[in-house]
């Protein structure tokens, strides 16, 4: 053998070594050949898992939600304790309100008490004055919410005004039971000041309580509430001089005995006026009145004397066919005073001659004791009724 031979070794006995085994490449379900694009994603089976950062944010939208959740809540607790605190308040003051108006009421009834006596009056302003101090007590115990707290104090001056004016009336009153009726002026004017501070205790309490507690409700986003009021003097005139002066007159007895000296008595027919329509009567002059179905008559009684006077009886009478007559009584009526006394009804109808002709309509009003001039008492009035 060759050298050359020699270097090429054949081993015709040995194993041949394994080819690596080929992967298998067949069709992917679907039909889609090897190598081809990947087939849609699945869109069955369980999602894939948030990751870190989406977690992170989920957690702080919840956390945001939470925080707003309980601010509205902290917000509405505290808006119903707000609510409740001044609810409480409110019906505290409205029970020392209501009991102070009626304090007002009990003095307006007082004043115009027919034959009322000093030593009743009197006695009953001391009862008055008892109830209104009592009325400031209370308030000065409430504890109001601390918004409320300035309006508060004006509660209690409101109160106060009110206690020193009856003093001040009672005080006048005391002072002038022995004078004169000539007294009369200086007498009401000093009885008015005194009435002046109980119209200014409610011109207190709407304005320096009612208007602030409002505003405080508003700016503490408080509805639904309505904070008190309290009306002492019903009628302001009441306050008037004049006014005061006639009550005065009454109660020290310049009144209706007709043994006043120097002084009148006597009532005048001011004016006599047919309704519907309002048409004014002129005696001596004669009247054309449209009426629907019954007229009715208003006839203006003033006391033009010195003194009051009572149980005043006017009469008005129509000249028809069957007569028509009515009487009413003015129980009381103060010097200057002007009253107005209503006929009518049923029994005013007007029969079918009346509607042909005229017929004389009269007003009476009786002559007080000690009334000298009687001119004024008496009207006649030629009337020519019609249907509208």
């Amino acid at each position: 053998m060759s050298e050359h031979n020699d270097d090429i070794d054949f081993d015709f006995f040995s194993k041949p070594e394994p080819e690596p085994q080929k992967r298998r490449m067949g069709r992917r379900p679907g039909g889609q050949p090897p190598g081809g694009p990947p087939p849609p994603t699945r869109t069955g089976g369980h999602p894939p898992a948030p990751t870190p950062l989406a977690r992170l944010v989920l957690m702080a939208v919840f956390a945001i939600v939470v925080i707003v959740i309980l601010i509205f809540a902290v917000q509405s607790c505290s808006g119903s304790s707000k609510s409740g605190a001044y609810r409480s308040y409110f019906e505290k003051v409205q029970v020392i309100a209501a009991g102070s108006q009626s304090t007002g009421e009990s003095l307006s009834n007082l004043l115009a008490r027919p034959g009322l006596t000093e030593v009743s009056l009197e006695s009953t302003l001391h009862g008055l004055i008892d109830s209104s101090q009592q009325s400031i007590d209370r308030a000065l115990a409430l504890k109001p919410p601390s918004t409320l707290r300035g309006a508060q104090s004006h509660i209690i001056e409101s109160l106060q005004f009110r206690r020193n004016g009856l003093t001040w009336i009672l005080n006048e009153f005391k002072r002038s039971a022995n004078k004169k009726a000539k007294a009369e002026p200086v007498v009401s004017l000093k009885l008015a000041a005194g009435m002046y501070k109980l119209v200014a205790s409610d011109v207190v309490w709407s304005d320096l309580f009612v208007g602030p507690a409002r505003k405080a409700m508003r700016e503490d986003g408080v509805a639904g509430l309505t904070p008190p009021s309290s009306v002492f003097v019903i009628d302001p005139n009441l306050a008037a001089r004049d006014q005061m002066g006639r009550v005065w007159q009454s109660i020290h007895g310049f009144s209706t005995s007709g043994t006043n000296a120097g002084g009148l008595h006597g009532t005048d027919i001011s004016w006599v006026r047919v309704y519907p329509g309002g048409h004014q009567l002129i005696q001596g002059q004669q009247a054309h009145v449209a009426i629907g179905g019954f007229p009715s008559f208003v006839v203006a009684v003033t006391n033009g004397g010195d003194f009051l006077e009572r149980n005043i009886t006017v009469t008005l009478e129509i000249n028809d066919t069957p007569k028509i007559k009515q009487t009413r009584t003015i129980k009381q009526i103060l010097n200057g005073e002007t009253q107005k006394v209503t006929f009518g009804g049923p029994s005013f109808s007007i029969s079918s001659a009346a509607l042909k002709h005229p017929v004389e309509v009269k007003v009476d009003v009786s002559a007080v004791v000690g009334e000298k001039y009687l001119d004024n008492n008496h009207r006649v009035y030629d009337v020519q009724f019609s249907y509208q």
